[in-house]
């Protein structure tokens, strides 16, 4: 049985995932991010959309990113 991850991350400009999916062995993605719509559909059907904000980065504030292990 796998453990579960240990710490938190967040993922900017997530595209389809690829980071969320190296670091998850050790790391619970809690926020990811991307503004192009076909990369939100690779990355929500893969991990789901419960922690996905599909906002160009621009306009997301600093203090609506959850604190996080990695960043």
């Amino acid at each position: 049985m796998k453990d579960a991850p240990n710490f938190e991350a967040v993922d900017f400009f997530a595209g389809s995932g690829l980071v969320t999916e190296g670091l998850s062995d050790r790391f619970q993605m809690i926020w990811a991010n991307d503004n192009c719509r076909k990369k939100k559909r690779v990355y929500t059907k893969n991990f789901g959309d419960a922690h996905f904000v599909d906002v160009s980065i621009e306009y997301i504030e600093g203090t609506s990113i959850p604190p996080s292990d990695l960043s």
